[in-house]
């Protein structure tokens, strides 16, 4: 992502990936986190990058958009 509108989004898309903040690096580093699939989409859930119902929900969102 080049730009970051603010407040800047937990998960987007930024062309054929699902870009999240990688939330196992918070609070001492903002570190974004490219999927350009559905099996990496799925360790970034299993491994807590994103984190929360409503973030899990959108990120699944993206995530069939791209399969």
């Amino acid at each position: 992502m080049t730009s970051l509108p603010f407040p800047f989004p937990v998960v987007a898309r930024d062309g054929d990936e699902v870009v999240l903040i990688d939330q196992t690096r918070l609070p001492d580093e903002l570190a974004w986190r490219r999927c350009g699939d559905i099996p990496s989409l799925c360790r970034a859930i299993v491994e807590l990058a994103v984190r929360g119902a409503p973030a899990i929900g959108v990120a699944a969102a993206h995530g069939l958009a791209l399969a």
